[in-house]
């Protein structure tokens, strides 16, 4: 099994709090998640099971639940914040599951497989900048 159908068996298993995905929901939901977190699905910050690049409420110095990782800013510019750590990949899918299904705009386009549509619903509720 190769590390994408892994992240699917993952997410998929992480979605059933929330019901039942339809397929293109669940694919985009993975497409973010590998383009927030990259092919290693959390791996790069240091093993903390990050999905979707999701910040703590404070930034640096981080706090246990937390690692100090780079980011950069709407207009590139790098900078350093906490994200939050997870104990399993499961629940790092699952908070970003969390993150993007409590975002109605988002909610009402995951489903309709719009990488546009779904792009533009996270930009308007904040999810990045």
């Amino acid at each position: 099994m190769n590390r994408d159908q892994w992240a699917r068996t993952v997410l998929h298993s992480a979605w059933k709090e929330f019901g039942a995905p339809s397929p293109g929901a669940l694919q985009a939901v993975q497409a973010i998640a590998r383009h927030e977190s990259g092919p290693g699905y959390g791996d790069a910050m240091g093993g903390a099971n990050n999905w979707g690049s999701i910040h703590c409420t404070s930034g640096p110095p981080c706090g246990e639940d937390c690692v100090e990782h780079p980011d950069t800013d709407a207009n590139g510019a790098p900078y350093v914040t906490c994200f939050r750590k997870y104990p399993t990949p499961e629940a790092g899918a699952r908070d970003l599951l969390r993150e993007l299904l409590r975002r109605e705009p988002v909610r009402m386009v995951l489903s309709s497989s719009s990488a546009t549509a779904i792009a533009h619903a996270m930009h308007a509720t904040k999810y990045f900048e």
